[in-house]
């Protein structure tokens, strides 16, 4: 599996979750951040059912559409 290395800004209160959630489980910190987002994260095309895959496509241009908009209103 190959690896990217992201720098994320993390607020605070979320930092300390994570971290003690960590200490808690003595996992290393980097493995918990790790799987909360892949909890948080939308499934991988081909793990989603044939019939879900549009209703992906769907949410996908709808948000684009709506961050579209965001950005055209504060120009």
């Amino acid at each position: 599996m190959s690896t990217a290395t992201v720098t994320l800004a993390l607020p605070e209160a979320l930092y300390q979750r994570l971290k003690g959630t960590a200490l808690a489980t003595r996992q290393p910190l980097e493995a918990v951040m790790l799987r909360a987002l892949s909890l948080g994260s939308p499934p991988a095309w081909d793990d989603a059912a044939p019939e879900f895959q549009i209703d992906l496509v769907d949410d996908l241009l709808t948000r684009a559409q709506a961050e579209t908009a965001v950005k055209l209103g504060s120009q």
